[in-house]
């Protein structure tokens, strides 16, 4: 991209845009290990990279080398395409390991016989 600047932002559209990668690749690497303070910290990174470049595009990109600046957004693009399947990986494997957990704690059951007393039909054993 060329030195131009946008009159939005007063940064070379080169820097931010990679800064915005850097940020993002910074999150692709937290998403190996998707805990819930990764996937914040990896939602917030994403808000801000999207702030920062919808404010670079609202500029005036006349100056800027159109070839680069595909380039660079293709480059943005695929950050943001490994970090969606990344984070679609995190929520199903909570959603399975939630599952599981919830299969593993269910209160056991234990079937009275039916000459038992009629009032009663099932007992719930906790521990």
């Amino acid at each position: 991209m060329s030195s131009g600047a946008s009159p939005n932002s007063g940064d070379n559209p080169s820097e931010v845009i990679a800064g915005v990668l850097d940020s993002l690749r910074q999150s692709r690497t937290l998403l190996f290990d998707p805990c819930p303070r990764n996937i914040d910290l990896c939602r917030l990174a994403v808000a801000q990279c999207t702030r920062k470049i919808s404010k670079l595009l609202e500029g005036d990109r006349g100056g800027w080398n159109r070839s680069e600046l595909m380039a660079s957004l293709l480059l943005v693009r695929g950050e943001l395409g490994a970090i969606t399947k990344l984070l679609d990986s995190a929520a199903a494997f909570r959603r399975d390991m939630l599952k599981v957990i919830a299969q593993a704690t269910r209160p056991k059951v234990v079937e009275l016989d039916a000459a038992a007393d009629q009032k009663v039909r099932r007992v719930h054993v906790l521990g």
